[in-house]
């Protein structure tokens, strides 16, 4: 009788290590599993190698992210501006972060936060890179949040001030 419980509790322990081998968290919190394609008449042995095993979905990042695709495309926007001219009209960022070469700026609302990435000489900076995310570590932004965070912006106290780039 031991050895019939002893037994399927082996059998339960290998089948959940098998099962628990085969899953991982991929970048976006969510359980993934593993597929292995040499077991479902996949490639050759060599060829697994070179290719990713994971099972994944190809979905647009504002699917993804749950944010509409005006918040996704408008954030891009930026990319390739003169940082003076931005400052201009949405006003300064609420917060500079200075490393190396690189400024990053971020613009903040209680939907979400916009990354610009400014590089460049004082008179000649640009936005290399922007990225629009949540308010908080592993919240998406909120659907429409850029237009409200530019909406909040412009005209407001921070844009009607005059600036000099040196003050950033």
């Amino acid at each position: 009788m031991l050895s019939r419980k002893f037994v399927r509790l082996a059998a339960v322990a290998l089948f959940a290590g098998v099962f628990a081998s085969a899953c991982e968290i991929g970048p976006d919190g969510q359980l993934t599993f593993a597929v292995d394609p040499a077991l479902f008449g996949g490639s050759a042995p060599a060829e697994i190698e070179k290719k990713d095993a994971k099972a994944t979905v190809d979905m647009p990042t504002a699917i993804t992210l749950g944010i509409s695709k005006l918040d996704e495309n408008g954030a891009k926007e930026f990319k390739g501006q003169k940082a003076e001219s931005l400052v201009r009209v949405i006003g300064r960022p609420d917060f500079v972060r200075r490393d190396g070469p690189a400024q990053i700026w971020q613009y903040r609302s209680s939907a979400c936060i916009l990354d610009l990435f400014v590089y460049g000489k004082q008179s000649e900076q640009k936005i290399a890179h922007s990225e629009l995310r949540g308010s908080a570590v592993g919240k998406a932004p909120a659907n429409g949040c850029f237009a409200k965070l530019l909406e909040g912006r412009i005209g407001s106290k921070h844009a009607l001030r005059s600036i000099k780039a040196s003050s950033l």
